[in-house]
């Protein structure tokens, strides 16, 4: 795609220099952090999901003006499904071509990347409201999920202490050489109530998290030990934690009397590992005399009732595009087939249309069993408006909360309830959270 007098291409080798200039000039975190070509092209190293050949990049008059970057990621949908998705980052122009259209062909081509490769999702995140945010929407991106944190002084870090009782049996001490195989299973077991997470191997963990101690993809500081705590039950973990001393490391938009909690997870059932890792965590903060400490947790009920003396702030919005509905369907058909037989109410066929802004999708049910793109006439259509329907796909909304809201319209001869309740199986509500560490 082009713009007069502009050309839109891949990245080329020998475009790190240019492309970095470019991210230097739109964005005051990579020129606090000190981004640097060799910096740039270490994130291949760093992220299996940066490839420098998934840079995009806008050329005016020969000069490399604009980039935005791919980066891949698997991103949870449901139980055990796990989707993949194209991750847009660094979208930026020099500001002497602004407005003229330049970052919104290269989202464009971002998308068209997507179809090319067979990636049915794709996501960024981004202010809410601002000039960015806008070219989002008009490509079609959808607010998904607002991306929160929360933050307390120091009387209110000993508030949480307080909440956080005493806890028998559980030790909890620093990270020790070879501990990150039991702490990636404690990842995954805690992960599998929601949804949004990302998918994570042994080696992507002690590259991020082992290696180095990661902000977010392109972020990251030093590794310390005394910055990662574990917590153990009968000789097996059971919790962990990532913190930050921003006096320690470079973290953009942190004063150095500020903490961070970067993520804190613990085994399903070991609700006093949680506990005794705050516990211990704001001993050492208040320790380090840190003033404010700001913590990234999912949004239930075991994060919250210990950090109700925390404010929420809300850092940023997700937002997802479906580029490819129909293959999104396909690798989703095994587990929604799965929630289908959690219902009784599926007996003689169904066929339910999709009218989405991505696109129209055909679900045909029958006795449990589901099919896709029938080629019989919808006896239930729904109608999405715009920014709900991957709210619904994250579980973040469900059907009837979409209802009540005028967001969607439902057009069947069936009756409606049943309708409701079989929609409502296929996209139950669930907790959606990404840790700050798999942003990109």
């Amino acid at each position: 795609m082009k713009n007069p007098e502009t050309v839109f291409r891949k990245y080329r080798p020998g475009d790190e220099e240019s492309i970095v200039s470019v991210m230097n000039s739109s964005f005051d975190t990579f020129r606090d952090f000190g981004l640097t070509k060799e910096v740039w092209l270490g994130y291949e190293k760093i992220d299996p999901g940066f490839k420098a050949e998934n840079a995009l990049v806008a050329e005016y008059e020969g000069k490399i003006v604009g980039h935005v970057q791919i980066v891949r990621r698997k991103v949870k949908l449901g139980d055990t499904l796990y989707v993949n998705m194209g991750g847009i980052a660094n979208v930026s122009t020099i500001p002497e071509v602004r407005r003229r259209g330049i970052s919104t062909t290269l989202l464009a081509n971002a998308i068209d990347y997507c179809v090319r490769e067979g990636i049915p999702l794709s996501g960024l995140f981004t202010g809410y409201g601002g000039t960015a945010h806008r070219v989002y929407r008009r490509v079609g991106y959808e607010d998904t999920a607002l991306s929160t944190s929360f933050m307390g002084t120091v009387d209110e870090m000993r508030r949480v202490k307080d909440n956080c009782g005493e806890a028998n049996n559980v030790q909890i001490r620093h990270y020790e050489k070879g501990d990150e195989k039991e702490i990636l299973e404690t990842y995954v077991e805690w992960s599998k109530a929601y949804s949004g997470i990302i998918e994570r191997s042994l080696e992507y963990w002690r590259k991020k998290l082992v290696e180095r101690s990661t902000i977010f993809t392109f972020f990251y500081g030093g590794f310390d030990p005394g910055e990662a705590f574990v917590a153990v039950e009968n000789g097996r973990i059971t919790g962990y934690a990532y913190v930050t001393l921003c006096k320690k490391k470079r973290i953009p938009y942190r004063p150095p009397e500020a903490a961070m909690i970067r993520e804190i997870a613990f085994k399903p059932g070991h609700f006093k590992a949680l506990s005794s890792l705050i516990d211990s965590i704001m001993d050492f903060f208040i320790s380090e005399d840190v003033k404010v400490c700001e913590a990234c947790f999912p949004e239930d009920e075991a994060y919250l009732n210990i950090f109700r003396p925390f404010r929420q702030m809300p850092q940023s919005v997700f937002m997802v595009h479906v580029p490819l509905i129909e293959k999104l369907f396909e690798e989703a058909r095994g587990e929604l087939e799965e929630r289908l037989s959690l219902t009784p109410y599926v007996g003689s066929r169904l066929v339910i249309g999709f009218e989405t802004p991505y696109g129209s999708m055909k679900l045909s049910l029958h006795g449990g069993e589901l099919s896709l793109q029938s080629e019989e006439e919808p006896t239930v259509k729904i109608f999405f408006d715009s920014n709900c329907f991957t709210r619904m796909l994250f579980g973040i909304e469900t059907i009837q909360d979409l209802i009540r809201e005028n967001m969607v319209r439902i057009h069947t001869t069936q009756y409606l309830g049943k309708v409701i309740s079989i929609i409502q199986t296929l996209f139950p509500k669930r907790t959606w959270f990404i840790s700050p560490i798999d942003h990109w």
